[in-house]
């Protein structure tokens, strides 16, 4: 047997590409909606196979989801001054690289991934604002979300 392939990952792949020959430039703002509640989701699975998930800290959970879907070779969380942010190298659900399709414009999974992630194990949704998420793609992609101030994490 070869190697071992990332389905879900390459479904992402070719469906970011799919819906960017239809939408263009716009692709990001429907991954961000469907995304998010993709995140939400997967969340509510990760908090059912595990009775003691809400016991663990965010970031260990955050961590484990994205470990979980395989998400890059190299996967960094962290929390630092109300901000969760997350790095990573060597994505495997882009469609450029992965894929090597030409886009116009971005379709990431990230950002709408953890943003709904993060609003579901927070109970509040987090909204799609400059104050409230940055984020860049490339070799290395980086996302880092602040966190409404009366949360813990």
């Amino acid at each position: 047997m070869g190697k071992k392939v990332n389905l879900l990952a390459r479904f992402n792949v070719g469906f970011a590409y799919g819906l960017s020959t239809i939408v263009g430039r716009g692709t990001q703002v429907y991954y961000n909606a469907g995304c998010f509640w993709a995140g939400v989701e997967l969340a509510k699975a990760l908090a059912e196979e595990d009775p003691s998930w809400a016991e663990r800290p965010l970031v260990e959970r955050l961590k484990t989801l994205l470990e979980c879907m395989d998400i890059a070779d190299e996967v960094e969380v962290r929390l630092k001054d109300n901000k969760v942010s997350v790095v990573m190298r060597g994505c495997h659900y882009c469609p450029k690289r992965v894929g090597g399709y030409e886009l116009e414009g971005t379709a990431c999974l990230l950002p709408g991934l953890i943003m709904g992630f993060l609003s579901h194990e927070l109970a509040e949704k987090l909204r799609f604002t400059r104050e409230t998420l940055d984020w860049g793609v490339g070799e290395e992609c980086k996302v880092e979300v602040r966190l409404p101030s009366a949360q813990k994490a």
